[in-house]
């Protein structure tokens, strides 16, 4: 629990001029279920000659529901070694006009680190009182810096509506200044002796809707780059970005007596090369813990390849590191990519150095290999071709890239320069899951029977990782939620998985169930849902337009194959009719057949775009809709001539 220290405040003075403004500003109407508004979010950031610089930061809100009442309560803020908190100050006034104040002092200061996590970062956490229905809440802070690269980003959209949001920049003589606008219109800003200021309102929130882009990627902000003498390293192309980020990595991928005798011992059995790059790759994924240690310009710069090594641990850009120095031995060469793991915060028209949160490494093939079962390919200006590897994710297999990692914008950082590229999307087959099942109904309804699972790619790695998470006597439940989601009641009866810590082979999963009264009766009829597993319907395109393109997690091919012995004295009386639709977003194909006793039920759906945009949405509708139908369609059976039905 965190102590909370306030005051109420009989005097005018406490509370400052410009949050008693905003507090008595008129509010338009808005939806019933908004949780609060922002009043003013205002920053004021001045670079003094020597480069360092001062921030001013003040936000104010007003609550409208209960549940907002402790987030919108509660300051936090951040500061290191080279980010220094000069004074912290919160205040709020109740909807009864009661006024309370609080200051640093009354902060509980927190360490910033977490599991695997080691930093210089500190968050000191301020409970503003009088938090209810209808208070203001407004703080205030400011933070002195000395920053790695000159930047900075105006996030003026929130997922609350903003009535103003307002930015102030002051430059020494002969700085300058660019900005790049990311899902919003360029505004322009207000000159007053030294100072730019640009300044928004009215912002509608970011609406959450199911399956959207995330908030980063669709939210208005404005990234400035400032730079002036003696600052080179501001970023304001994507080869000055390049520039300054091989500078950082300097000298760090050179090696050391014990780093060679390693690469040579693990790839003294390999016969070619990229053997040796394979077994290379899946060592370092595999053998080095993810910790990240960022103290100061750690944040950006990676350690030592000698160091990741010695130690046995490090963060992404330090375990690339460690794998180039190691290629580097056999003579493959690699360089660094810069990439975001939000697809489309990183934006083509936007450069900047602190856009990215992942490195990866590039890997170049040597002419002439094969790219058979190498998916995470392109080619770049200098028509290398190059292998994008992750050593950071441990359940993806050499070859493959992340699901969240493909068509997005990255920055190709090494000897040949620097290229911003669009990283490969993947085919739908890489992503797969074969559902089979051999099952038999009784006459009194129920169904049983055994499914076999073979997944792959994201859709393989997604479950794989849930059942590693799970304690042993848990998985069941993993499988038995697989059954849930389709069937109303049901037992499962056997399961078993294989491949389960292999990346590099198909995650393969059997499990048995029995379903009482899976069949339904009418009369003496019995109603037959031949697809038994496996829910594609989206209820998620019915309700009120959408403002956002649908965003699915990656591509896909989906494929259900169900035979169903039929009960003794029954018969097919009629089948639903086979569907067949094609969109340039994705496909649906089933059907049901009926061959001796048994029905056959098959089917595939695919996805073949990851973002679906706006104009298609209506489209996509009528595709879903389409699946609705087929996936609650029945088949109908009846008694045969002569025998009963029951």
């Amino acid at each position: 629990m965190v102590a909370i220290v306030s005051f109420a405040v009989t005097g005018w003075a406490s509370v400052p001029d410009w949050l008693r403004a905003v507090a008595h500003d008129p509010l338009p109407a808005y939806k019933a279920d908004t949780d609060g508004v922002v009043l003013l979010h205002e920053e004021v950031t001045t670079v003094d000659n020597n480069g360092e610089i001062h921030t001013i930061y003040r936000e104010a809100y007003k609550i409208l529901r209960p549940n907002a009442r402790e987030s919108l309560s509660r300051v936090m803020v951040w500061f290191d070694n080279e980010t220094k908190l000069t004074y912290l100050k919160g205040w709020s006034i109740t909807a009864s006009g009661q006024e309370y104040a609080v200051k640093e002092k009354d902060a509980v200061e927190m360490n910033a680190a977490y599991s695997e996590f080691v930093t210089d970062a500190k968050i000191k956490v301020l409970m503003i009182p009088g938090g209810e229905v209808g208070s203001v809440i407004g703080y205030e802070y400011q933070q002195r810096r000395r920053p790695s690269v000159y930047e900075d980003v105006w996030a003026f959209q929130r997922d609350l509506p903003v009535r103003t949001s307002r930015y102030t920049l002051r430059l020494p003589a002969g700085w300058e200044v660019e900005t790049h606008w990311s899902n919003h219109d360029e505004i322009k800003p207000a000159q007053s002796g030294g100072d730019s200021t640009w300044e928004a309102k009215d912002i509608a929130a970011v609406e959450e809707e199911d399956y959207m882009p995330p908030h980063r990627a669709v939210a208005g902000r404005m990234q400035l780059h400032f730079f002036g003498p003696g600052h080179s390293n501001s970023a304001n192309d994507w080869k000055r970005v390049g520039d300054w980020y091989g500078e950082l990595v300097r000298d760090r991928r050179d090696s050391s007596p014990e780093l060679k005798k390693q690469v040579a011992d693990l790839t003294s059995d390999s016969k070619t090369t990229m053997d040796k790059v394979a077994v290379l790759a899946q060592w370092v994924q595999k053998n080095i813990r993810y910790v990240a240690v960022e103290v100061g310009i750690g944040g950006f710069q990676p350690h030592a390849a000698s160091e990741v090594y010695r130690q046995r641990f490090g963060d992404c850009k330090d375990k690339v590191t460690l794998l180039s120095a190691m290629l580097k031995e056999i003579g493959v060469n690699s360089d660094y990519l810069l990439i975001h793991t939000v697809r489309g915060f990183v934006r083509a028209d936007s450069p900047s150095a602190v856009t990215f949160n992942h490195v990866v490494l590039a890997i170049e093939l040597p002419p002439g290999t094969s790219t058979d079962g190498l998916l995470s390919t392109f080619v770049d200006s200098h028509k290398r071709t190059l292998l994008i590897f992750d050593p950071t994710d441990d359940m993806t297999p050499f070859g493959y890239l992340p699901a969240e990692l493909q068509q997005t914008h990255a920055l190709l950082v090494g000897a040949n320069g620097t290229e911003l590229i669009e990283t490969p999307l993947l085919a739908p087959k890489t992503n797969s899951l074969t559902r089979s099942g051999k099952l038999k109904l009784q006459p009194d309804g129920s169904l049983a029977g055994e499914i076999e699972e073979l997944r792959s790619g994201a859709l393989g790695s997604e479950f794989r990782a849930q059942l590693l998470r799970a304690q042993e006597s848990d998985r069941a439940k993993t499988i038995e939620s697989l059954l849930g989601n389709n069937i109303a009641s049901y037992q499962l009866t056997k399961a078993q998985v294989g491949s389960m810590r292999d990346v590099r082979e198909p995650l393969f999963v059997r499990y048995n169930f029995t379903a009482p009264d899976y069949a339904k009766k009418s009369g003496n009829l019995m109603l037959l849902r031949p697809r038994v597993l496996g829910q594609k319907n989206w209820s998620i395109m019915e309700g009120n337009k959408r403002l956002y393109p649908v965003e699915y997690d990656e591509v896909s091919v989906q494929s259900d194959s169900f035979e169903i012995e039929l009960p003794p004295g029954y018969e097919v009386d009629e089948l639903p009719d086979p569907v067949d639709t094609v969109f340039d977003f994705g496909e649906y194909h089933s059907k049901v057949v009926e061959s001796g006793n048994v029905l056959k039920y098959t089917r595939q759906f695919t996805i073949k775009q990851v973002i679906v945009p706006t104009n298609r949405l209506d489209d996509l509708k009528k595709f879903y809709r389409q699946i609705a139908s087929d996936e609650k369609n029945a088949a109908v059976l009846r008694p045969k001539a002569g025998a009963s039905g029951n």
